[in-house]
């Protein structure tokens, strides 16, 4: 029987359970799966250099030369969805799992926001300070990658873990609707203004002072999702 929860008590209980607890494979599989995709993206990238470096609002659009770099791009696109889409999954996994094992609800959600703090500050102090070193120059101030999303989306995903399945999909639907139509039209094209509020919470871009290309919200529904998911785990 899961340990019932008790609200009052932040650490496990004495009904926790010493055994190694089991995993999914399937979980597991795709988030191999996902890092090849990565690698195999970045390589594209950083080696081959036939990755299109125009993939921001307003940029130019991808220019193809041969059916095989368009495929590699193609798998490719799957690698950074899939990342905010199991982080969603486990979360779920992880609090039912600590749950079970006599954690209260405020100790699963502080193991969250802390670890959404680790995940943004080597964004910012580890990260950010490593393309200071590239070869072809850094002129950012500040940059908000992929570490920096998954952080600040896992921190606001700490409270949500608890969400009933409707409200979940109904949460989703609306993230995904809400940026679709604050995003702006094709008429705008090349003419939107760069500010911070736009890059870091709607579509990537910026300029020397901040740049996004991990905008908050339009990742933060497939976040929302995978926890949705992990309900049917």
């Amino acid at each position: 029987m899961p340990a019932e929860l008790n609200p009052t008590n932040p650490e496990p209980t004495s009904q926790t359970p010493t055994g190694r607890p089991s995993r999914l494979f399937a979980v597991d599989a795709l988030r191999g799966l996902i890092i090849v995709l990565m690698a195999l993206d970045h390589a594209n990238y950083f080696i081959a250099q036939k990755h299109p470096s125009s993939e921001i609002w307003d940029g130019g659009f991808p220019v193809y030369h041969d059916i095989l770099t368009f495929l590699t791009r193609f798998v490719t696109h799957f690698a950074a969805p899939g990342f905010f889409l199991l982080m969603g999954v486990g979360m779920f996994l992880f609090a039912r799992s600590r749950s079970e094992r006599g954690w209260s609800r405020w100790a699963v959600i502080r193991h969250f926001l802390v670890r959404g703090l680790l995940l943004m500050a080597l964004q910012v102090l580890v990260v950010n300070r490593a393309w200071e070193l590239s070869l072809q120059g850094w002129g950012v101030t500040i940059y908000v990658g992929v570490l920096f999303a998954l952080g600040a989306a896992m921190f606001i995903a700490s409270i949500l873990v608890w969400l009933k399945p409707p409200y979940l999909l109904a949460l989703t639907l609306i993230l995904f609707v809400g940026t679709e139509l604050l995003h702006p039209g094709l008429g705008m094209w090349n003419s939107v203004s760069h500010g911070p509020v736009s890059v870091i919470h709607l579509y990537p871009g910026g300029n020397n002072t901040l740049w996004s290309f991990y905008p908050l919200w339009p990742w933060m529904e497939l976040v929302v999702f995978g926890i949705l998911l992990g309900n049917w785990l």
